[in-house]
């Protein structure tokens, strides 16, 4: 009896041995040593064929085409789903989450609606698009409550007329549009007090009378001074506490010509209003940045000042808040003399064309060329002809 019960227990333990090796109905691969155990425990003999080896070097099989080529590719005796390292590639299945693909190129995360629609396990946990709770709530993934799916790039808040008008739950919170209390009294969702802002189309809170309409222009849940971009503009403070800017009705322009620097107003948009911008420097009454004070009417333009005519006008004709002779521009220009002298002539200015003109020594159209240097000069007296190539 000792001697029935010792095999008897043998044999069981032999069979939960072969048992516990590898718990998945997937067997091994048949063609191993037959009756006994190999290299890889209890991988018993059922007498097929022995497993195909690839030609390549032994490689993981972790991918869809090493998954798929009927190759045991790193030498394990598994061949492609029949190797664990396979779960969820390609064609193979999942035992826990059904099918999966670890699809090449995938982004890493899965939380947009092309990840969630893309038939892959982008973030490699095992469940794809709408089985992944990542995905919920995107296009293809409604929710299970029917709330509003979240859009791709959605601007995270739901407080402004396109968040509130654009079918999205932009925060996240699972309620879209006017259901979501951020969207409350931005049109086209009403508030107990009405609306907050002016309408559907938006346009910019920055001129006087659009901080002061008592509505939002620009579409967000600031009002009039409220709105940081009415800083100093019309009647509203500045930001820190400065004074208060007038800004001119109407598009933004430059704000550099005698019109634009005594109009009262800032025309570019900035919270500095006529001389007290320094692109007025120079320009109609405003004094240069040298101190010097323009004649009256002189407009900038960005026009050069290098000529006897523009270092002689008053004017800061380049804009770059110094006139005339202040201007390095005019150095050496009559009447503004140079480290060497003058390089114009004085008196008139004259077309400098004649052999006596080409060769007296001072530029005598009032431009920086002096005799031979000047192209007006070209063939003429003792200067060469220019290379008509």
């Amino acid at each position: 009896m000792l001697r029935t019960v010792t095999v008897s227990t043998f044999s069981l333990s032999l069979t939960l041995l072969a048992a516990g090796c590898r718990d998945s109905p997937r067997g091994p691969v048949p063609g191993t040593d037959a009756g006994g155990m190999d290299g890889a425990i209890g991988m018993m003999d059922s007498g097929g064929p022995p497993p195909a080896r690839c030609d390549a070097a032994r490689t993981a099989e972790d991918s869809a085409a090493l998954c798929g080529d009927g190759c045991d590719n790193d030498g394990d005796s598994f061949i492609d789903c029949a190797d664990f390292d396979c779960d969820g590639v390609g064609s193979c299945t999942l035992a826990d989450a059904g099918p999966a693909r670890l699809c090449d190129g995938s982004t890493g995360t899965e939380n947009t609606d092309l990840a969630c629609a893309n038939g892959c396990d982008d973030d490699g946990d095992g469940f794809v698009d709408c089985a992944d709770f990542g995905c919920s709530g995107r296009t293809a993934c409604p929710r299970p409550d029917g709330s509003a799916p979240l859009c791709d790039g959605g601007s995270g808040f739901e407080n402004s007329v396109a968040d509130c008008s654009n079918g999205c739950d932009d925060d996240g919170d699972g309620f879209a549009d006017c259901v979501d209390f951020g969207c409350t009294g931005i049109h086209p969702c009403p508030g107990d007090g009405g609306f907050l802002t002016c309408g559907m189309t938006t346009m910019p809170e920055n001129t006087p009378s659009a901080c002061a309409d008592g509505c939002s222009n620009d579409g967000d849940r600031f009002v009039d001074c409220m709105d940081r971009n009415c800083s100093g503009i019309g009647g509203c403070p500045v930001v820190d506490g400065g004074t208060p800017v007038t800004a001119c009705d109407g598009a933004t322009m430059p704000e550099t010509s005698a019109a634009a620097c005594g109009d009262g107003c800032s025309n570019d948009g900035d919270p500095f209003v006529d001389c007290d911008d320094f692109d007025c420097a120079g320009v109609g009454a405003c004094p240069g940045r040298d101190g010097s004070v323009p004649v009256v009417g002189c407009d900038g333009g960005g026009t050069t000042e290098g000529t006897i005519a523009s270092c002689t006008d008053g004017c800061d004709n380049d804009s770059d808040g110094f006139l005339d002779c202040n201007d390095f521009g005019c150095t050496g220009i009559a009447p503004c003399p140079g480290d060497g002298g003058f390089v114009t002539c004085m008196g008139a200015v004259v077309p400098e064309t004649t052999p006596a003109l080409c060769m007296d020594g001072c530029s005598n159209d009032g431009d920086r060329f002096v005799d031979c240097a000047d192209f007006d000069c070209a063939g003429i007296g003792s200067c060469p002809a220019r290379d008509a190539g």
